[in-house]
């Protein structure tokens, strides 16, 4: 890179991560934010070298749709892997913030394979449902998650207390169906 290529790189770093942040709304983005600034630093490298100031646009202007090229080609490129169950996936918690992952659960022999792969079919049956939740249903999850009393949702949903008392019970009952599932096989 010239001196003035590398001095563009230098100056414009903040508008990676600004860029970055505006499509941080995604539940991707989120999970995938320095990947992402990664391939952001990329187009602003190819923006720098492209750039033709005799053109008479601004630098900051071409190297943002650079910039924004490169980071959505990179989402689109693993949005195919958006539902991939990882290794490295929580598959449960202790009081102790101790997690087990699915890797964890792997050995050779048989027992802990189909025991790992009961969890791995849990996993997806929980991300199933999720997706088959109710609108309301997924609110009052979100609530439950939020540690919100049943009175504040209540208000919130505009329903009684009796009523978003059997809605919590149901919801988990449905949740506990497919531990259950996965723990006796």
């Amino acid at each position: 890179m010239t001196e003035m290529e590398t001095q563009l790189v230098a100056d414009n770093i903040r508008l990676v991560y600004y860029l970055a942040q505006k499509l941080g709304a995604t539940e991707f983005v989120k999970q995938n934010k320095d990947d992402l600034a990664s391939e952001g630093m990329v187009g602003l490298v190819k923006a720098a070298r492209a750039f033709d100031p005799a053109k008479g646009i601004k630098f900051a202007t071409f190297a943002s749709r650079c910039i924004n090229n490169e980071m959505l080609m990179f989402m689109r490129r693993n949005k195919k892997h958006e539902g991939d169950i990882s290794l490295y996936a929580a598959v449960c918690g202790d009081a102790e913030g101790n997690e087990l992952l699915l890797l964890d659960t792997l050995c050779a022999d048989e027992s802990n394979i189909e025991r790992a792969e009961r969890v791995a079919d849990a996993v997806s049956d929980l991300r199933d449902l999720t997706v088959r939740l109710t609108g309301r249903e997924k609110r009052i999850l979100g609530y439950i998650n939020a540690e919100m009393t049943q009175n504040i949702m209540a208000a919130e949903l505009g329903i009684s207390q009796s009523y978003v008392s059997r809605l919590v019970k149901k919801i988990r009952a449905k949740y506990k169906r497919v531990v259950e599932r996965c723990a006796y096989g």
